[in-house]
């Protein structure tokens, strides 16, 4: 998954969905960062497991990446 791509939720996301859209009718969006770096003192996350997605209804989320696939 590269910057660049359009991506959907592999499943009906619910609200315990990381990154989940905040409007039932964003289903497509395309990945503006593909590595997400996160700023605190342990790196407890794995940031390439994680990207940023850009939605239909213009709201930017975090995603974790095995729960999205490429349309």
């Amino acid at each position: 998954m590269v910057e660049g791509t359009i991506v959907t939720f592999k499943n009906e996301p619910t609200e315990n969905t990381p990154g989940r859209p905040n409007s039932p009718y964003a289903c497509t969006g395309v990945v503006v960062v593909e590595n997400i770096r996160w700023q605190d003192a342990f790196n407890l996350v794995d940031g390439r497991k994680w990207c940023e997605v850009f939605w239909s209804n213009n709201q930017i989320t975090r995603c974790y990446k095995e729960d999205l696939k490429v349309w």
